[in-house]
């Protein structure tokens, strides 16, 4: 029994987990992320580019809708938070809408979440462990990580797809990848962290080039003020 009435009811409501269609015949509700096809009055997964909603509480029918220009999602989708912004694109949180990727983030591949922000070389990955921090890119508000320009470019490498963190270079850890690690040493700001034993040597270097030079002005005096003495 798909419908009930009530005492003085003139016409039939459909039972819950039904729904009236354009016919008047009772339809079960889909699930949230499919759409009733009218055509074959099956369930049927909403296609890739829209997603799944209720369209109304009273009604609970599920119906399937468009996620916009740039914007994607997997077959099945449920919610608008599935839809994702298309490679080249930012997600603004706000309201469903791509914006052009913020400089830094590598937009080569579609963002589909925020874990799987990746940054360019260069630039430093802030993540918050509680997953609360906002951001403002072009615009809008979006729920992307912050991004830092670091003081020394080649410190920071690209995003490490295991710990979703940013790679320092060898030698460099810490914010921005801006300290040395046990065994390194910087030879002034922005400078690479070097390991001591290197360091080591490029003094000595130095120190040999030096005292080369120094000899060099030496001699060169020397064969001056002997010319000059010559009768």
């Amino acid at each position: 029994e798909k419908e009930n009435s009530s005492a003085g009811a003139s016409t039939c409501t459909c039972i819950d987990g039904y729904f009236r269609d354009g016919t008047g015949t009772c339809q079960p509700n889909c699930l949230k992320g499919s759409s009733l096809n009218p055509e074959s009055e099956l369930c049927q997964r909403c296609p890739a580019g829209q997603y799944g909603v209720i369209e109304s509480k009273k009604s609970g029918k599920a119906i399937c809708k468009e996620c916009g220009a740039d914007l994607n999602s997997t077959e099945g989708s449920s919610g608008e938070d599935a839809c994702y912004c298309t490679k080249g694109f930012v997600k603004n949180s706000k309201k469903l809408k791509c914006e052009k990727c913020a400089e830094g983030i590598d937009c080569d591949s579609p963002i589909v979440n925020r874990s799987m922000v990746r940054t360019q070389q260069g630039f430093y990955l802030l993540r918050d462990t509680n997953d609360t921090e906002t951001t403002t890119y072009a615009a809008g508000r979006t729920e992307l990580p912050v991004l830092i320009s670091c003081p020394l470019k080649k410190a920071c490498l690209s995003t490490d797809d295991d710990t979703g963190l940013t790679k320092c270079a060898e030698g460099h850890h810490g914010f921005v990848c801006g300290l040395c690690e046990d065994g390194y040493a910087s030879q002034g700001p922005l400078q690479p962290c070097l390991r001591c034993a290197s360091l080591g040597v490029n003094i000595l270097a130095a120190s040999a080039l030096l005292y080369a030079s120094f000899a060099l002005i030496f001699g060169l005096t020397y064969l001056a003020q002997s010319s000059g003495a010559r009768p």
